[in-house]
């Protein structure tokens, strides 16, 4: 099976020919011509960032002035959907290309199947000099996330107390600046992972002023504060939330700033303009919409929908826009496709190439994913998401209902269609369900280790609570999905 070929949505025919057809054909080839073979790769990502609070996306607030200027040297994306609201489970599908139904990494402690060839051992079986650092303990090497990199750092949060900030550690600068210093005859694919703007919302001071100046302290966006708003044991009163929001937006305007040192690093060692830089989030970040705060437990769109802005070398197609929906997942089968990578074509993924170059000619992104963007929790009670053009089906598991949303009308997701398009719900509801038993069909099922204290009091210090070294629901057979 193989989202790469299209299907037409709603036709449990097409689905089923397709995958007839799959199964007597080879695996699709690399295409002959591969753009870009031979430039680098810079893949910077920001940790929690949503779309809505991007000045780059129409936010009303400067909150990224170098993003905004880098996209009129860049392809921006529009539409980009996360395979899951939270970190773990999302990275682990951009480095596959596989939704999280078949990578299986969703609980801390599971370590992605050998099984796949991750995104760093494509481009190091191209010849390529691979490196990477991470600030995010759910990227770490205990997870097999350091795969197929030559070096990769993995730099521990400080321990943040109200009042303190929530440092881009200057160690992970200088360790990407020290390899781009680095004399060498191949081109290099670098993946660097940075923590804020995700919670505790505590910027530099400099960033701090720009739009939080005025608070007294820090103390709205510390995790005290947040956690009871996340799980819902306290309500935000306005003041509380507005403060709140001026915290995330000086944190995004904080590492704005870090994106503009990269930038320079990268002029600074004349490759800037012979690397493909993507700057792109793991999931976004919710501040009181449909009741909760920060990510994870939803699927509504301010959780899943991600920036991503693609500044390929020299600056081509610099200032373009696709609307067209794709996957975050799909970022995996493009590069394969852009890059001509000898690896097998990820299976439930689609690669956008043919977006890019439908650029070339001035047209406008008129091709379109043929197959559904698929998107999930955690277990227990795992919340589901189909996209499929402009609608959105959302399976709310641990209550066995089904919403429906028409996002050309309805962006923010607040009328649900569900009892007026009965036809078009039950369409959805039986693709959810046949992709959902397909993607397990070709599981490849992730390892697991033990967490140690160290790693827990990591990933508790940024708001990831583990009081039992076994969590309920293992994400893998959760009887609440929509079979």
């Amino acid at each position: 099976m193989a989202f790469e070929h299209g299907l037409r949505t709603g036709s449990r025919s097409a689905i089923l020919l397709a995958l007839a057809c799959q199964a007597c054909s080879e695996e699709p080839p690399v295409p002959p011509v591969a753009p870009l073979a031979g430039a680098n790769v810079l893949i910077t990502l920001i940790d929690a960032c949503a779309v809505g609070h991007l000045s780059t996306y129409g936010y009303e607030r400067e909150t990224a002035p170098f993003l905004d200027r880098l996209a009129d040297e860049s392809i921006v994306f529009e539409d980009v959907t996360a395979a899951a609201p939270y970190t773990l489970a999302s990275v682990a599908s951009i480095m596959t290309g596989e939704i999280v139904d078949v990578h299986d990494v969703t609980e801390a402690g599971d370590v992605l199947s050998e099984d796949f060839t991750l995104l760093a051992e494509a481009f190091r079986e191209a010849g390529y000099r691979t490196f990477a650092a991470s600030t995010n303990m759910r990227v770490h090497p205990r997870f097999g996330f350091d795969r197929g990199f030559d070096e990769f750092l993995l730099e521990r949060p400080p321990d943040l107390k109200e009042g303190e900030v929530h440092v881009v550690p200057q160690k992970v600068l200088r360790h990407l600046k020290r390899e781009l210093e680095r004399e060498s005859d191949v081109p290099f694919f670098g993946y660097y992972h940075f923590m804020p703007p995700h919670a505790p919302y505590a910027p530099a001071d400099a960033h701090r002023e720009v739009f939080a100046g005025h608070l007294p302290s820090m103390k709205a966006g510390s995790l005290e504060t947040l956690d009871p708003l996340t799980t819902g044991a306290r309500k935000a009163r306005p003041p509380l939330r507005q403060a709140i929001v001026d915290l995330y937006d000086s944190s995004i305007h904080y590492i704005d700033s870090m994106l503009a040192t990269i930038e320079l690093a990268l002029e600074r060692n004349e490759l800037l303009d012979s690397t493909l830089w993507v700057v792109l989030s793991d999931h976004g970040e919710a501040f009181g919409q449909h009741g909760v705060f920060q990510h994870s437990g939803t699927v509504y769109e301010e959780m899943i929908r991600v920036p991503l802005v693609i500044r390929m070398p020299g600056g081509e197609h610099g200032g373009r826009r696709i609307e067209s929906p794709i996957g975050l997942v799909d970022v995996y089968p493009t590069l394969r496709a852009l890059f001509g990578l000898r690896t097998p074509h990820p299976e439930t993924s689609h690669s956008f190439a043919d977006l890019i170059a439908a650029l070339e000619d001035g047209h406008r992104d008129t091709v379109t994913r043929h197959a559904p963007i698929l998107t999930r929790t955690a277990s227990p009670g795992a919340h589901r998401a189909l996209r499929s053009g402009n609608w959105k089906l959302v399976h709310r598991g641990g209550e066995k209902r089904y919403e429906l949303y028409d996002l050309t009308f309805d962006p923010r997701e607040r009328r649900d269609l569900s009892r007026n398009n009965p036809e078009r719900l039950a369409e959805l509801e039986a693709e959810l369900s046949f992709w959902v038993r397909e993607a397990r069909s070709i599981r490849r099922s992730a390892g697991r280790t033990e967490l140690d204290a160290t790693l827990r009091d990591d990933l508790t210090g940024v708001g990831y609570v583990y009081d039992d070294p076994d969590p309920p629901g293992d994400g893998k057979d959760d009887d609440t999905s929509p079979e």
